[in-house]
């Protein structure tokens, strides 16, 4: 993860050399003004960010160009589309269900049902009461009370640059929250992610992220059946994109220290930096069944609103339990406090 510097000088574009400075500058202000410097950033990324299909040259607006598009005829003209071709050939390189989604039609329907009802139902679903860790049941093991010292090493050094661009080179484009800026955005407005290494950095080393990172807008996904059933809808969160690159970071590190305190059960598929041993058991009965001509049968429990319905205080109460480094628990805690967001078609 942490990926040292051997005192090679990054080169560092105009616009980004001016935000570090900003950065810099502000580096012993208060809170507020670290928080405007990073609204000034992201409002400007998404001012200066490039509109849709420019540069690019209208065949129907240059009737005199020549070569091989010139001499098509008219019906070859109406069979073949160049810009919806490159339309679907950039969507497909962004994002490929996208791009099915848009080849088959396959789109979801808006949801027709009254607002105070939506309301109702996802407060309902998503507020639940706390639950206590003191009397955990005899099957939960005793963890590590503190941290050792090589995992806290490991887990807690300086966010670095290559760290942020390493992970926001796995984000691929999706929707943006309401700033509107998206990962490639980012990308284009900060290459190499030294300037976004200077903002994580401080709300590393403080503990906590920015209030605005944590307004999302949220749209309702069609999951199946009865359209007019509340339950058949999903809601999706639409948040600013840096906040979940972020986010993605402490996640990373979260992922690590589990997996170095080895608190987790060798059993558990999710949210691992390998499949664990559930692959090879599930192969191990495939191959024994198809051995023996006989059958092999396997279950899966869907647990409903299984994320959900964890309440956060209970999630960062095992998190103590497990020997989280006090940063890290502090910083998902933040992270973790209520949030804000609006229903949207």
């Amino acid at each position: 993860m942490y990926v040292p510097n051997f005192g090679c000088k990054p080169s560092l574009t105009e616009r980004q050399l001016c935000w570090l400075a900003a950065l810099e500058s502000g580096h012993d202000q208060p809170w507020d003004a670290f928080v405007r410097i990073i609204e000034n950033f992201i409002s400007e990324t998404a001012e200066t960010k490039p509109h849709r299909g420019q540069g690019r040259v209208d065949a129907a607006a240059n009737p005199q160009r020549g070569g091989r598009g010139a001499r098509r005829t008219a019906g070859a003209e109406r069979r073949y589309d160049a810009n919806a071709a490159s339309e679907i050939q950039k969507l497909y390189r962004a994002d490929r269900r996208k791009a099915m989604q848009r080849v088959l039609g396959e789109m979801s329907p808006y949801c027709q049902k009254d607002g105070n009802v939506l309301r109702e139902h996802f407060r309902n679903t998503y507020t639940k009461t706390d639950l206590s860790v003191t009397d955990a049941p005899a099957a939960v093991p005793d963890f590590a009370a503190t941290t050792p010292r090589d995992v806290s090493e490991e887990v807690l050094p300086p966010i670095t640059a290559t760290e942020v661009q390493q992970r926001l080179q796995k984000a691929s484009n999706t929707a943006p929250g309401s700033d509107g800026v998206t990962y490639s955005d980012l990308r284009r407005e900060d290459p190499g992610c030294h300037v976004l290494a200077k903002i994580f950095s401080r709300c590393w080393n403080e503990r906590k992220t920015l209030v605005q990172w944590k307004v999302s807008t949220t749209v309702l996904i069609h999951k199946k059946w009865d359209v007019s059933d509340v339950t058949n809808w999903r809601p999706l969160a639409l948040s600013s994109t840096i906040s979940k690159v972020f986010a993605a970071i402490v996640a990373d590190r979260t992922t690590l220290c589990a997996e170095r305190l080895n608190p987790l059960s060798p059993e558990q598929k999710g949210f691992r930096t390998f499949g664990g041993c559930y692959y090879f058991i599930v192969q191990t009965a495939i191959d024994d069944a198809r051995r023996r001509g006989g059958k092999a049968c396997f279950a899966w429990l869907d647990l409903a609103n299984a994320f959900g319905s964890v309440p956060h205080a209970h999630l960062l109460g095992v998190l103590s339990r497990m020997g989280l480094p006090e940063q890290l628990h502090q910083l998902i805690a933040d992270v973790a406090r209520p949030t804000s967001g609006h229903l949207t078609d």
